[in-house]
């Protein structure tokens, strides 16, 4: 019995596969989106001759001329703001400090 199950299943499920593609509707859907992937793939190629084109150019003109080296800067880097987590504690102690002060209770 179980090795009949996966079999109905997979019939059943190429009958619904067959029927949904002899549908119109969904010939044009898959027609559409069939030009829609060749667009792309063409435009992708295009690109990448493009890229590869001006690499060969690149490549060509370093051969004739040395590249050109740009001005290195003699600054400094910014100093690293450290943050110091003691006024965060400071703050935290004051706060913990008023809710005991306001529990207790002063008699006189």
């Amino acid at each position: 019995m179980f090795p009949l199950f996966p079999f109905v299943v997979g019939v059943a499920t190429g009958v619904v596969a067959l029927r949904v593609a002899k549908n119109e509707r969904t010939r044009k859907a898959l027609v559409a989106a069939q030009e829609k992937l060749k667009e792309a793939g063409e435009s992708g190629l295009a690109a990448a001759y493009k890229l590869t084109d001006k690499a060969k150019a690149r490549l060509a003109g370093s051969q004739e001329e040395p590249p050109v080296k740009k001005p290195v800067s003699r600054r400094k880097p910014a100093a690293k703001k450290t943050s110091s987590k003691a006024p965060a504690k400071k703050a935290a102690s004051k706060r913990v400090s008023a809710i005991k002060t306001e529990n207790v209770e002063v008699e006189q």
